[in-house]
């Protein structure tokens, strides 16, 4: 099967914006942070926009280069790591932010505020790491 590269793209710019504007969140201190609720509110839902097209990215690559159909998100990425598409840290770290993906989409209002700045604070950079990664696995195979 063919990788859509126009896909990986797309997803991979939703995750760019993504990044960009939690970014400008992270820069409030955890107590400017959690007294805004409408930055709250922002961070939550750019936080699910952004592991949503991490996921998507990862369930397109997983059918298509590693043929499988994972049981979960999270398993989405290991599958990606016992394909040698990304690292086994990342995928570990990939399959954390799935399950709080899971936590923000099922039980939205009870997540702790300053658990959502600390993830941005502290769990961003896997993200762009994913990305990288995966970047350079694709370029390997197209060259």
């Amino acid at each position: 099967m063919r990788v859509n590269l126009d896909l990986l793209r797309q997803r991979a710019q939703e995750i760019r914006n993504g990044l960009a504007a939690l970014s400008r969140y992270g820069a409030l201190s955890q107590g400017e942070f959690v007294a805004s609720q409408q930055v709250v509110d922002a961070a939550k839902y750019r936080l699910i926009v952004t592991i949503e097209a991490a996921i998507s990215i990862c369930t397109h690559l997983a059918s298509r280069l590693a043929q499988r159909t994972p049981d979960s998100y999270s398993q989405c990425f290991e599958v990606l790591a016992s394909a040698d598409i990304i690292s086994p840290q990342i995928a570990e770290r990939l399959g954390h932010m799935a399950r709080f993906r899971n936590l923000l989409v099922h039980v939205y209002g009870e997540v702790d505020d300053g658990r959502v700045w600390a993830v941005i604070q502290h769990d961003l950079r896997d993200v762009e790491t994913y990305l990288l990664e995966v970047g350079n696995h694709l370029k390997e195979q197209l060259t």
